[in-house]
């Protein structure tokens, strides 16, 4: 058997880290230097017994702690604000003739937007549910907190999710 943090292992959890890193963190560049102290501190300790099933929980709880130390520290700040007239995502052009005036408003776009807008306890269980697979026994390990808990978060991040999704379906939109 290889060893736990091997580098094909390493190399095969990393889109499963950039993930939860952007889950983490909501900023690309400060996501992936998580992944990377990540990986240097997993290829670290090489030495340690660990099952290759639980090799990627363990990874993810050693970025969360890495994110812990990070901010604690303060050896990542948040970006600034941007300016008003600089959007990180830019609007299509809404004019009528415009080349994606008649397409249908992106729906994973807007999903998207409606996680990043969760608490993070919500919205971090979310996706450690839905995207990663775990279980809730999992998670609480991983977390550190009842089982309990994560299932009533979960509850909160889905019930939220409804409720901006039904309030933004009410709406009409003009086109």
């Amino acid at each position: 058997m290889p060893p736990p943090y091997s580098a094909t292992t390493l190399l095969a959890e990393i889109p499963r880290l950039r993930r939860y890193a952007r889950i983490l963190t909501d900023d690309p560049e400060h996501a992936d230097r998580l992944v990377e102290e990540t990986l240097d501190r997993a290829r670290q300790m090489q030495d340690e017994p660990t099952a290759q099933s639980v090799c990627g929980i363990r990874l993810i709880a050693l970025l969360r702690a890495v994110n812990a130390a990070s901010t604690v520290t303060g050896t990542w700040r948040a970006p600034k604000a941007s300016s008003p007239g600089a959007d990180q995502h830019p609007k299509a052009d809404s004019r009528p003739g415009a080349p994606t005036a008649n397409l249908p408003p992106d729906r994973g776009g807007q999903m998207l937007a409606r996680l990043r807008e969760l608490p993070l306890e919500q919205r971090e269980i979310l996706v450690l549910v839905a995207v990663e697979q775990l279980s809730y026994a999992e998670i609480a390990t991983l977390l550190q907190m009842p089982v309990a808990t994560v299932v009533s978060r979960l509850s909160q991040a889905r019930e939220a999710l409804r409720a901006s999704t039904s309030k933004s379906q009410s709406t009409p939109t003009t086109y």
